[in-house]
C-alpha cells in the first residue's frame, strides 16, 4: 500500500517538477553554443540519432520508414513529434489516412505523405495525399533561409524550438530543442542548414513541444509541458502529431 502510494505520489509530483525545470530555463535566457558538434548517438532501422547542446536531431531514410500523422499522441511507433497548437481545432491542413480533418491556410509550408512519397515544401500541397500536417512557418526553401522570418520580434524571444526539414538525399530531418535548446528562430534555422537541410519548416514551438525516439534498446524524449501541467495551465491537448514506423 505504500508503495502504490509512493509511486501515485511520484506520477503526480515528478512531471511538475519537470515542468518547472523547464520554465525555469525557458525564462531566462540562457548562455548556449550554437557550434557544438553534434554526436551520433544511434544508428539503425533507417534511422540516425545525433545530439548537441541545444538539439536533438533525427535523420530518417525514407526508404527504410515510413511516415504519417496522428490526430492523437501515437503509441508504438520509432518516432513522434506534436505539429500544431494547444487548440480546441488543429490550425493549417490536418491529413490522416486519407481524410482531411482541417483546412489549409495561406502561406507557410507543409509535412505530407502520398503513396511512398514524403516530402517538405514551403507554400503549396498535393490534393488527395495520405498525410499532411502544415504549419504558418517556413524557414528554409531550396536552401535560401527566410531572413524576414528571423527579423520579426518573436522570432528574436528564446525558447524551445524545432525544424523538419529534407536534405538533397531525400532523408527527413527533424531537428527539435532537448532540455537545454532555449533558441530563437535563427539558431534553429542555422541548425538545420548545418544538418543539411535544403527545405524546412517550423512547428509549434515553446512549451508545446514534444517528441519521444524509441527503437530497440535505445530511447530518448522530451516534453516541454507534461500533460499535468497542461491540464494546470488549462491548454488543451495537442490535435496533430507526425510520426515514423
Amino acid at each position: 500500500m505504500k508503495y502504490l502510494l509512493f509511486t501515485l505520489i511520484s506520477l503526480t509530483i515528478y512531471p511538475l517538477l519537470s515542468d518547472l525545470t523547464n520554465w525555469s530555463l525557458y525564462n531566462h535566457k540562457v548562455v548556449h553554443s550554437n557550434t557544438n558538434r553534434s554526436k551520433l548517438k544511434y544508428e539503425g532501422n533507417g534511422a540516425k540519432v545525433y545530439a548537441n547542446n541545444n538539439f536533438d536531431i533525427y535523420v530518417f531514410n525514407p526508404n527504410k520508414v515510413t511516415f504519417g500523422v496522428s490526430s492523437s499522441r501515437p503509441s508504438g511507433k520509432k518516432f513522434y513529434m506534436n505539429s500544431n497548437f494547444f487548440n480546441k481545432r488543429a490550425i493549417g491542413l490536418v491529413v490522416e489516412n486519407g481524410v482531411q480533418k482541417s483546412r489549409r491556410v495561406s502561406g507557410g509550408g507543409y509535412f505530407y505523405v502520398s503513396g511512398n512519397q514524403v516530402n517538405v515544401q514551403r507554400g503549396s500541397c498535393p490534393r488527395n495525399i495520405d498525410y499532411a500536417s502544415q504549419t504558418i512557418l517556413w524557414g528554409i526553401d531550396n536552401g535560401v533561409t527566410n531572413k524576414s522570418l528571423m527579423r520579426q520580434r518573436h522570432a528574436k524571444q528564446l525558447t524551445y524550438r524545432n525544424i523538419v526539414g529534407k536534405n538533397k538525399n531525400g532523408d527527413i530531418i527533424f531537428i527539435v530543442s532537448n532540455f537545454g535548446g532555449v533558441v530563437t528562430i535563427k539558431d534553429v534555422i542555422e541548425e538545420g542548414v548545418r544538418q543539411g537541410i535544403v527545405e524546412g519548416v517550423l512547428f509549434d514551438g515553446g512549451t508545446s513541444v514534444e517528441y519521444k525516439f524509441k527503437d530497440g534498446w535505445y530511447s530518448t524524449s522530451f516534453t516541454a509541458l507534461s500533460d499535468a501541467g497542461k491540464k494546470l495551465a488549462g491548454f488543451g491537448k495537442p490535435t496533430t502529431y507526425i510520426y515514423v514506423n
